[in-house]
């Protein structure tokens, strides 16, 4: 029994239902890819290749792809399922699991955007530190105003309408895939199969002068793998913005596969072009160290470039993310009423004053603090388990009571039906119940990946976000104390 009344749902369509401006199919596969390719995607080689020989990489690729394969397939079945649902992974909580849920959730998730804000920012003159010397690693006093410019830029450009901006962001996702296609085809043209078996299973892999089994290889790369794709699920949340919400999950798995062929290519390609030992020394972005191999220095610094164009354009579809979540959850009243007020543009300017505020104030907190990339990256993917694992167990709730799998025929057609052609409605109840054992399983298994990715943060984090999400509930039963 969904917690949406036909008012409540009418509601959730909020001012962007309303909106001339709407995102196409292209738009959404664009944003997912634009989302997931950041600065990753750009060190690959370097990562794989120091944990594992070229078979583990295969392996660990197959494991993690179905992993996010399932993920990406859960996000279709609700799209489809629940179109109604429009602010995607914290309305999926808020019906399935009620307020409380729907809170925690889009605190932890819009934190988690926030932080990635700072994370691009960082990295972006992290990047172009390695050009112009005077930004250094990206956390000092000159890349603190650089961020600051870049941020308040997207600002009032979001606050000018999200249609002209998904507009900016798609070609900025085509400038930095061209690069990368282009090293592609350059990786695979000059593939020596010599080079790629010279090494295959990973017999000279070790740590501590001893031999690391491919089992253990494969496990270890997991973890690269699958935080590769953070972010996949970046055209759930804006589906409210959809020319067709029932279309976003189809659009989450075209960008997916578009974002492993290009993730499998990148690191596999590159251990035909140069031994893996070799690649294993490689400095970040590793993608510049190959290129160079094959083009020469010229190709280095197109990556370069082409690093810092996907950084940038990563930070402006996560603006877009991070602006929408709060405007979402206010909707259906788990945040404040005020963040649901839109400007002449249908856009949600004081949830955008929000979240420009506090990345403002987290860049901030990074400059005297002295936080490094690494540390923001590990902490914004993190809090995206919480969200991934209660959208999963929301999917396999309808599996299992069967909401949205009923038949939505009248009590007479089903009468006449019955009477007419029993076999016909014996063959839709089996398509019905092989429907639900398949989204189950997908669930499922998205649901032992969120596992996986928690355990594999360490007990440290666990407990960290443990408080953190104590701390948010705390303080929203103080408030409502207070207020009533």
């Amino acid at each position: 029994m969904s917690l949406y009344s036909s008012d409540e749902s009418e509601s959730l369509s909020g001012a962007f239902g309303e909106s001339k401006h709407k995102l196409k199919f292209l738009d959404l596969v664009l944003l997912v890819v634009g989302g997931v390719v950041g600065g990753g995607a750009f060190s690959l080689p370097q990562n794989c290749s120091a944990e594992a020989g070229p078979a583990a990489i295969l392996f660990a690729w197959g494991m993690s792809g179905f992993g996010i394969f399932s993920l990406a397939m859960v996000f279709n079945t609700l799209s489809r399922r629940k179109p109604e649902i429009e602010c995607g992974i914290i309305g999926y909580a808020f019906d399935g699991f009620g307020e409380n849920t729907a809170f925690v959730t889009a605190a932890g998730y819009w934190l988690c955007s926030l932080l990635g804000n700072c994370t691009f920012c960082v990295l972006a003159f992290s990047s172009l530190g390695y050009m112009l010397p005077v930004f250094g690693n990206g956390t000092n006093l000159v890349s603190l105003i650089g961020s600051s410019v870049l941020i308040w830029l997207y600002h009032f450009l979001i606050l000018r309408g999200v249609k002209q901006v998904a507009l900016l962001g798609n070609l900025l996702t085509v400038l930095k895939l061209v690069p990368l296609a282009f090293f592609v085809f350059m990786a695979a043209i000059n593939f020596d199969f010599n080079i790629f078996t010279e090494d295959f299973w990973g017999e000279n892999v070790s740590s501590g002068g001893s031999h690391v089994p491919i089992a253990h290889q494969t496990a270890s790369l997991l973890l690269v793998t699958l935080w590769a794709f953070s972010g996949i699920e970046s055209a759930c949340v804006l589906s409210g913005k959809a020319e067709h919400p029932e279309a976003v999950g189809s659009s989450i798995l075209v960008g997916f596969f578009a974002v492993l062929v290009l993730f499998v290519s990148i690191s596999v390609l590159s251990l035909g072009v140069m031994p893996r030992t070799e690649i294993a020394q490689l400095q970040d972005p590793s993608v510049a160290g190959v290129m160079k191999n094959l083009v020469g220095d010229w190709g280095s610094v197109l990556v370069s470039i082409t690093l810092i164009i996907s950084i940038v354009g990563a930070l402006l579809t996560w603006s877009l993310v991070a602006a929408e979540l709060p405007y979402r959850a206010a909707e259906i009243g788990v945040m404040p009423s005020c963040l649901t007020l839109i400007n002449g543009y249908d856009v949600p300017f004081m949830s955008l004053w929000a979240s420009t505020v506090l990345v403002q104030t987290f860049l901030l907190m990074v400059f005297f603090l002295e936080i490094g990339y690494l540390q923001l990256a590990e902490i914004s993917s993190f809090a995206t388990i919480g969200p991934y694992g209660i959208t999963s167990i929301y999917a396999i709730k309808l599996a299992l009571t069967g909401e949205t799998y009923e038949d939505t025929m009248s009590d007479e057609e089903i009468v006449g039906l019955l009477s007419s052609t029993p076999e016909i409605s014996h063959s839709k109840a089996r398509a019905n119940q092989h429907s639900r054992w398949k989204d189950g399983f997908f669930a499922f298994i998205s649901l032992m990946l969120s596992i996986v990715m928690l355990i594999s943060s360490g007990w440290l984090k666990v407990v960290v976000a443990a408080g953190f999400y104590t701390t948010v509930l705390s303080c929203k039963f103080i408030t409502e104390n207070i207020s009533s």
